[in-house]
């Protein structure tokens, strides 16, 4: 049971690691994209009330 489980465990590592750099990279990705539009809104917002 145990060996199985190292076994199993060794092929599915990578995967999860792939799985998770992805995650990390797609919400820096996310969270940069809501940055420059909170920036461009707030621009927006203060050249309104100017």
């Amino acid at each position: 049971m145990i060996s199985l489980y190292i076994t199993f465990g060794r092929m599915y590592f990578p995967y999860a690691h792939i799985f998770f750099i992805y995650i990390i990279y797609y919400l820096q990705h996310i969270s940069d994209n809501l940055l420059t539009l909170f920036q461009i809104g707030n621009k927006l917002l203060h050249t309104k009330s100017l």
